[in-house]
């Protein structure tokens, strides 16, 4: 991670994703606004990514994209892993 002061204590997770799970990854670009506080706009997030197509991928994207990437100042990069089905 970039800007990371490395000497601090670092802890990982894990979490195991089931099928129709959705995982979004995204920058800072998404959502961070100067009009709003970034608590405000993660619920905003987590709501709209609530309502989005999940089960499409591509969907997913374009519709948060279509929703927060206007007056955006910053750049915005996402990815989006469906789970749909069972490892075998």
């Amino acid at each position: 991670m970039l800007g990371v002061d490395q000497s601090l204590p670092r802890r990982d997770e894990v979490e195991l994703l089931q099928p129709g799970d959705l995982l979004l990854l995204y920058t800072d670009g998404l959502i961070e606004r100067a009009d709003t506080t970034i608590t405000d706009r993660l619920e905003e997030l987590r709501n709209a990514s609530a309502r989005a197509s999940a089960d499409n991928p591509d969907r997913f994207l374009d519709e948060l994209l279509d929703r927060f990437a206007g007056n955006a100042s910053d750049d915005i990069a996402m990815l989006a892993l469906h789970i749909d089905h069972t490892p075998t």
